[in-house]
């Protein structure tokens, strides 16, 4: 009987551990999440487009507000000035989402170049553009 208590408070301390180990692990994600949210906050001009990319935008802008609203801007091909209202969303591992009602429309991988600079990567496709901070 002794034996079975034993195991029972350990298998209770053990699990008690794990889940102390998995939240702070959330914890510090969310808290990189966070922070990047943060450095996001703004407007963002496109600066350089993959040149191997096809139809590359331009003209294109990312204003990214602290309320995870955002807009995107652009010239179309028949030469004319477009926005897109959307939210967006900063996910784990570095990557930002953009929404438009409840659909994903676009996912990058998210790289800080300095303060003003940052590269955005589609992960399917390899496209990659670099946008530059705009000074308000």
């Amino acid at each position: 009987m002794k034996k079975v208590a034993i195991l029972l408070t350990l298998s209770f301390v053990l699990t008690i551990i794990l889940c102390s180990c998995t939240n702070s692990k959330q914890s510090a994600s969310s808290s990189a999440d966070t922070e990047m949210e943060q450095k996001l906050v703004g407007k963002w001009k496109l600066d350089h487009a993959d040149p191997t990319q096809e139809n590359p935008p331009e003209d294109l802008t990312y204003i990214l507000n602290q309320d995870h609203t955002c807009m995107m801007e652009f010239t179309n091909d028949k030469k004319e000035k477009q926005s897109i209202p959307g939210t967006y969303k900063v996910v784990e591992g570095g990557r930002i989402q953009f929404f438009r009602g409840e659909k994903l429309r676009k996912e990058f991988q998210v790289e800080f170049q300095g303060n003003d600079t940052i590269r955005l990567t589609e992960p399917t496709s390899k496209n990659s553009m670099t946008l530059a901070r705009v000074a308000e």
